[in-house]
């Protein structure tokens, strides 16, 4: 937990959009990782966020945290610190409180709303 925590608190999105860090489709392109293990890795860093930062009812399931990986994977664009930052920006309330739900559709939101900032930087 406090590796996880480190690394949230030094990736801004500054950092995020202006990093030499390899987006996911360089990964795959470069066969650093394939996709299935970059699926696994933003799966479950999504799957500890939300199970952490809220304690909520209708908590994301690993099935959903999965079925969201897969559609930021088709961002060609994207890389692990992007994913950090949407998360760190959720859970401080960036994009409005979480109520009683968190699934794919309200991750789809805040991935939207992170994208709308992003594009300002």
């Amino acid at each position: 937990m406090l590796e996880v925590v480190k690394v949230e608190k030094n990736t801004t999105i500054q950092k995020a959009v202006s990093s030499d860090t390899l987006s996911f489709s360089q990964l795959v392109t470069r066969k650093v990782m394939t996709e299935p293990e970059i699926m696994k890795v933003i799966a479950n860093y999504i799957h500890f966020s939300c199970m952490t930062a809220w304690n909520i009812k209708d908590n994301i399931s690993p099935n959903q945290a999965v079925m969201f990986a897969s559609q930021v994977l088709e961002r060609s664009d994207f890389t692990i610190e992007d994913i950090v930052v949407m998360m760190k920006m959720a859970t401080r309330g960036d994009f409005g409180p979480a109520y009683n739900r968190i699934d794919v559709g309200v991750l789809n939101e805040w991935l939207q709303k992170y994208l709308d900032i992003r594009i300002d930087h």
